[in-house]
């Protein structure tokens, strides 16, 4: 049996990390290290997901980022708690775990949101679709934690270049048109990130997933759907809808589809003004806000610092 790998990612949100983290310890699937990076929140977060959880120090194994090198990778315990010196974002803390267990043999890694909450068997049917198409990458059906009688996706999104914008994909039927797979729930043999390379870190948030996935179609890695593995969705608990989320979609979002094919961009463009309208009309001139620093800062280099 395979060893998976499983990375969360926290930043401030320690309660909703602590849920997720409760029910991964809950799998079925044995043979798994949860691992939890703290991409320096500055509260706490990992003593508190500690106490939350009621994890003490026998379960746990502690590193700082300086600490945690390849020789870290022996003797560890079901828990390793990473805390990290600077917010490195979505690319940046992954890749500070992904660059060390790549070269991990006969291992999976599954990169996990923290604000998602998975059922008892969700690792194992991941690791079972896994085995059964292995070298691909592997995502789960994920419904909302408020309103699970739905489906929010299958596995991830299909990219529309021309809008620079994705649309989930909402059936099994269409998962053959899957772009990529969502960062939110993603597992794939250890060899498959050797293969691409890590994720992207010019992005900081939001896309990276969506540009490591056009790197493996490029390179013929496919993408599968465990159809029996559930994520429920909390839905943007860590930064929320407004000026940053909608900053850093929209100039990543153009990032993206500026390095497939430059014409996308102008195609694009046109398409941000009647979304702009919208937000407008409901009253929503943070995210509005966002939008606009967002194409502008795409333009210039600029950083969402300096707005």
């Amino acid at each position: 049996m395979k060893h998976c790998y499983v990375i969360i990612l926290n930043y401030k949100k320690y309660e909703d990390t602590a849920a997720c983290i409760r029910a991964l310890l809950s799998s079925d699937y044995p043979h798994y290290t949860a691992i939890i990076i703290d991409n320096n929140s500055g509260n706490g977060s990992l003593a508190k997901i500690q106490e939350i959880t009621a994890l003490n120090d026998d379960d746990c194994s502690f590193f700082t980022a300086s600490s945690f090198t390849e020789s870290a990778l022996t003797g560890w315990k079901k828990v390793v708690l990473i805390q990290n010196d600077t917010n490195a974002g979505f690319a940046g803390a992954n890749n500070l775990v992904l660059a060390k267990i790549s070269a991990e043999h006969n291992a999976c890694t599954w990169l996990l949101n923290p604000d998602m909450v998975v059922e008892r068997n969700t690792m194992s049917e991941l690791m079972l679709e896994e085995r059964r198409w292995p070298g691909t990458i592997v995502g789960a059906v994920t419904k909302s934690f408020s309103a699970p009688q739905g489906i929010l996706f299958y596995g991830g999104s299909r990219v529309i270049y021309s809008f620079a914008t994705v649309k989930e994909v909402i059936s099994q039927a269409d998962v053959p048109r899957l772009s990529y797979i969502s960062g939110g729930c993603l597992l794939c043999d250890s060899a498959v990130w050797l293969k691409l390379g890590l994720l992207s870190e010019q992005f900081f948030l939001y896309w990276e997933d969506a540009e490591w996935g056009f790197r493996a179609r490029k390179n013929g890695v496919g993408l599968r759907v465990a159809e029996n593995a559930v994520c429920y969705d909390k839905i943007s608990t860590t930064i929320g809808r407004g000026f940053l989320s909608d900053y850093f979609y929209t100039r990543n979002g153009l990032k993206f589809i500026a390095g497939v094919n430059t014409w996308y961009v102008l195609l694009a463009i046109p398409s941000l003004v009647p979304r702009i309208m919208k937000r407008l009309l409901k009253g929503e001139y943070q995210r509005v806000r966002g939008m606009i620093y967002g194409t502008l800062h795409f333009f210039t280099g600029g950083r969402y610092e300096d707005q």
